[in-house]
């Protein structure tokens, strides 16, 4: 019997950097060698972007005669790119793996080459790509008063903007019967927290989106991939192998935010006014729900459209307040099927996409 174990300590610092510099002009004079000999207009512009990020881990794995398999790790993270007092968060895992074909009572079958139970739990997080997702930020104005350069507000600020964060729930299998055949399964729930969404605004508030942390979604669904080899001859390098990937994937809104509530009432307003497909977010319904008020189509005496209320009454009148869930951009199914197919060196692979 063997027994090995091992940790480690260690720590993260990197710093993201970026600065872009553009001048533009139109009608330069023929062979000028700079941007504003005779031109037109001449601009120029420029953008910077600056983040830091750093993290303390500790790693620690133990295997026993190679069956007993357990990994740990804990890190604490930190990110330039939140409020002031919301930029450290920990994060940790736990997982534990069982190789099943090492046992003596199941190596004596020869029929796997690998058979592996496996099971984790763990967190992670996510910071975002904008640098300044969290600050106000400005953009200095071609436009001046007194000869005194000016600026305007180009991103909202939001002090309470935090690390989104998501607890990882795995278990799964790894089978190979005889080299042959192949299989990997794996069932998971995962639940996000605090959310980081880019929330579409009414132009009326002089901006597009802002970041927010919206609220708790929850993810369950289960992955296979499977791959079966028909035909081998090493010698001659032919072969043919076919293979198979599925996925289901449902998610839930656990819990929405003051802001996403807010939210949900600025898409009621946006879709009575302009009686158009809209985005909510609900308790219990689809991150991808698709939201709309049922149509039975136009009455044909007055030349009318017919509505239906959320109680189901047929109505003249569009009301937001009758929209309902009517469909989920989300595929209940996705995945591929493929055929890798070798003969004498020659080599052709072709893969058909699943969707539904």
């Amino acid at each position: 019997m063997a027994e090995w174990s091992s940790a480690y300590l260690g720590y993260d610092y990197d710093e993201y950097r970026y600065w872009d510099l553009s001048a533009t002009a139109y009608k330069i004079f023929q062979g000028a060698e700079i941007i504003n000999a005779g031109a037109d207009d001449p601009t120029a512009s420029g953008t910077k972007s600056e983040s830091k990020n750093a993290a303390i881990y500790l790693n620690v794995n133990y295997s026993f005669d190679s069956k007993y398999l357990i990994q740990g790790m804990i890190r604490r993270d930190g990110s330039s790119k939140f409020g002031s007092d919301k930029r450290w968060a920990t994060f940790w895992s736990v997982g534990a793996g069982w190789n099943m074909h090492n046992e003596k009572w199941l190596r004596s079958k020869e029929w796997f080459s690998r058979l592996k139970l496996r099971a984790s739990v763990g967190s992670t997080g996510s910071q975002g790509n904008n640098a300044y997702q969290s600050l106000a930020t400005y953009n200095y104005s071609e436009k001046n008063y007194e000869n005194k350069l000016g600026a305007y507000l180009m991103g909202m600020e939001n002090k309470d903007l935090k690390w989104q964060k998501k607890m990882d729930y795995n278990v799964g299998m790894d089978m190979s019967v005889k080299n042959n055949f192949n299989l990997v399964f794996d069932y998971y729930q995962s639940t996000t927290e605090n959310l980081l969404v880019a929330f579409t605004l009414p132009p009326s508030t002089g901006f597009t989106t802002v970041q927010e942390n919206v609220g708790k979604v929850r993810n369950t669904g289960i992955e296979l991939s499977m791959s079966y080899m028909v035909l081998s001859r090493p010698q001659d390098r032919t072969f043919l192998t076919l293979s198979l990937r599925a996925a289901h994937n449902k998610n839930r809104v656990v819990k929405i935010s003051d802001s996403m509530k807010a939210y949900n009432e600025k898409m009621d307003e946006m879709a009575e006014s302009d009686s158009k497909l809209v985005t909510k977010y609900y308790d219990g319904v689809s991150m991808n729900a698709i939201w709309a008020v049922r149509s039975l189509g136009i009455d044909p005496a007055t030349g009318r459209e017919i509505y239906l209320t959320k109680d189901g009454v047929s109505t003249y009148e569009y009301r937001a307040e009758d929209m309902v869930v009517c469909g989920d951009n989300l595929p209940k199914l996705r995945g591929s099927f493929g055929i890798n197919l070798g003969y004498k060196g020659f080599e052709r692979d072709v893969h058909v996409r699943i969707g539904s």
